[in-house]
């Protein structure tokens, strides 16, 4: 009897360690982490949250923030993937241009992008991160939204319908969010269910979408689904992310054309019959007209004639 319960304790303590190493876990990795069956796994996890040792959550748990409320908004713990956050916060960094309009949701990664922010100025940002409207407050060009609603203490954002509303006069050029999960399947999750709208809303009023998430991040799925993976939206995330879980989509992410819908046709004048080193990943489903005609020289006609060609293409697109 004893020699099991010692067993307990151990597995129930190496739960608590990797939950404060990584913020969250699932009953399939620690089922397969520690030898256990997914049954005992939720015992486990039932039994701790009853404990008041972590939070409990669809398919896991999530750990208990490690400080008390001081104010309305509650301090943050320290960042274990601080410096990769700083890093992906200064790639988001390099597209954001003086004058641009961005909504900015909660989040740890975010909270950096607001501080490197600095770097721009006359910026409009729009945002539920109360710990973000207070670091954006501080750079005198910058114009700082906090938007209304309920308030989460724990995790400090506001939620709920009041919050919604007030995203639907927006329209940035960007919506920079921090998430909880992100791959090809499930596309954009979230574990805070009640910021899941928000996170929403934001990405259907926004021209252009930045995700910027750590490698902790990458392949997951949350609790909430948010929206699934699109055309518009930029991945962002540090170097540390498994290559498995890296495809098709998030690899698109990183390109220069990131957002920007693939070329259905490719004009390529001079009658010059190669690509020329251009857009090959872009282009991998592309129906390319060949014209015997100079660039210089190009005219409407021919544009109209390189439309009409395309027209009676028969697009495979890889298929037979």
């Amino acid at each position: 009897m004893a020699a099991g319960r010692l067993k307990i304790d151990i597995r129930r303590k190496r739960i608590l360690e990797l939950l404060a190493q990584n913020g969250q876990v699932t009953v399939a990795e620690l089922s397969g982490l520690l030898n256990a069956t997914q049954t005992t796994i939720r015992t486990d996890l039932d039994t701790m949250a009853a404990e008041n040792r972590l939070v409990r959550i669809p398919g896991g748990a999530i750990a208990i923030p490690a400080q008390p409320v001081q104010t309305p908004v509650q301090e943050a713990a320290p960042d274990a993937l601080a410096a990769q956050k700083r890093a992906i916060a200064a790639k988001v960094l390099s597209h954001i241009q003086d004058g641009d309009t961005l909504f900015l949701n909660s989040g740890s990664t975010t909270l950096r992008v607001a501080e490197a922010l600095c770097a721009r100025k006359r910026l409009c940002v729009v945002t539920n991160s109360i710990r973000a409207a207070e670091v954006l407050a501080g750079y005198p060009e910058t114009h700082v939204v906090l938007l209304g609603g309920e308030i989460n203490a724990i995790y400090g954002f506001t939620f709920g319908d009041d919050a919604v509303q007030q995203l639907g006069r927006y329209q940035p050029a960007w919506a920079i969010l921090s998430v909880d999960g992100v791959n090809a399947v499930q596309g954009i999750t979230t574990y805070h269910a009640e910021e899941a709208m928000v996170n929403r809303i934001m990405l259907q009023q926004a021209h252009r979408a930045i995700i910027a998430a750590d490698r902790r991040k990458v392949g997951r799925a949350g609790f909430t689904g948010i929206c699934r993976l699109d055309d518009r939206f930029t991945v962002i995330t540090d170097s540390g992310a498994k290559p498995e879980e890296l495809d098709e989509k998030l690899f698109s992410s990183y390109l220069d054309s990131a957002g920007i819908p693939d070329p259905e046709l490719i004009i390529r004048p001079s009658g010059e019959n190669r690509t020329s080193n251009f857009l090959l990943w872009q282009s991998a489903y592309s129906e390319y007209v060949i014209m015997d005609i100079l660039w210089p020289d190009f005219t409407t006609q021919d544009l109209d004639r390189a439309l009409d060609e395309f027209a009676k293409r028969n697009r495979r697109f890889g298929g037979i």
